[in-house]
């Protein structure tokens, strides 16, 4: 596990990152940083190109939302 933490850290520790916060169906929330260029999160895991796709696309439409 350790192995896999560092090599995430390793692939995104110079990449600004897109803070998430994500809420669980029994109401909890939690909050993390996904690295869209390592597509990694600060949690220690890598994502999927559909996860990838899905949070870089969102993101694009709330800053455009934003006028930003």
């Amino acid at each position: 596990m350790l192995a896999l933490f560092d090599e995430v850290y390793k692939k995104s520790k110079h990449e600004t990152g897109i803070f998430l916060r994500v809420h669980l169906q029994d109401g909890t929330s939690f909050r993390m940083v996904y690295y869209p260029k390592a597509n990694a999160f600060s949690a220690g895991a890598f994502g999927t190109e559909k996860i990838q796709s899905l949070i870089v696309s969102q993101r694009k439409e709330i800053k455009a939302a934003a006028g930003l």
